[in-house]
């Protein structure tokens, strides 16, 4: 994965490719409850990054509470699904069974929990998080990145802008960091590779003389969310996305069971207007 400019053109010009072929689904189902499975989807690889294609005429869902003040604004009357996009807090979708614990399973008629419904009207292509080659693909591409192909993502140019300035007003900092350049192999692409690790994928730690280093490449799926790594994680993968690029889903049969708890399964739909239909809210 050289640079995001060669990943646009290889993938908007081979899945352009891939959606001028009328291919055929075994299994057209038209999800209503349970999550996709891996073998009803078409699936492709294309640089170390693993896709599936989510077809039109399925079902994805949100779980809200409607009294939560952050989606006071939700009309859950309302046909228009541009005003219903509007106005959600975020673009988390997935199943029936799992929006439910966000709306109906988690609040109850009092909170104004609901499950709301949208069915695909466009192929949507998905960034398969839960692959560790798709892992370790944007692990390697941050751990490589130079520092002359930042302006190739907007999100990686703004985030490094903000911290050079940080660094240019930090005394601490510029003694540990002496010139641009170790600031940004030392400090900014080490901070930078653990939206990878604090996300996606097995967190080992590397430090040197007291100073943390690049952690270790993931071996295996490990998806870990908290509010501020996952924001991160959406600008940096919602930043590579060509047109044909859609967001990334997760299966959670791919993390081991064990004393860790299992993340479910999701979908992230960076922009989801004319790709989704609003049709309606569950309160059951």
């Amino acid at each position: 994965m050289e640079t995001l400019s060669s990943f646009r053109k290889s993938i908007t010009s081979k899945i352009s490719t891939l959606f001028n072929t009328n291919y055929h689904l075994n299994a057209k189902k038209k999800y209503l409850h349970e999550f996709f499975k891996k073998e009803d989807l078409k699936n492709i690889s294309i640089d170390g990054l693993d896709y599936f294609i989510i077809p039109k005429q399925y079902y994805i869902w949100k779980g809200i509470s409607t009294n939560d003040k952050k989606n006071k604004n939700v009309d859950i009357d309302s046909k228009d699904t541009k005003n219903i996009l509007n106005n959600l807090s975020s673009y988390f979708f997935a199943d029936k069974d799992t929006a439910s614990r966000y709306g109906t399973n988690r609040a109850n008629d009092k909170e104004g929990g609901v499950d709301l419904q949208f069915k695909i009207i466009d192929d949507i292509v998905l960034l398969d998080i839960s692959s560790i080659n798709t892992i370790v693909t944007l692990f390697r591409y941050l751990k490589n990145i130079k520092l002359e192909n930042l302006s190739e993502n907007d999100y990686l140019l703004e985030n490094y802008n903000e911290e050079l300035k940080n660094w240019n007003k930090s005394e601490i900092l510029k003694k540990k960091y002496i010139t641009e350049d170790i600031f940004f192999e030392k400090k900014w692409k080490v901070d930078i590779a653990h939206i990878i690790t604090d996300t996606l994928g097995n967190f080992k730690p590397n430090k040197i003389d007291g100073k943390l280093t690049f952690p270790n490449t993931p071996i295996k799926v490990e998806r870990k969310s908290d509010e501020f790594s996952d924001q991160e994680l959406v600008k940096l993968i919602c930043g590579m996305k060509s047109n044909k690029i859609n967001g990334w889903i997760y299966f959670k049969e791919n993390q081991e069971d064990g004393n860790e708890i299992i993340f479910h399964d999701e979908i992230l739909i960076c922009n989801p207007y004319g790709y989704i239909e609003y049709i309606d809210y569950h309160k059951i």
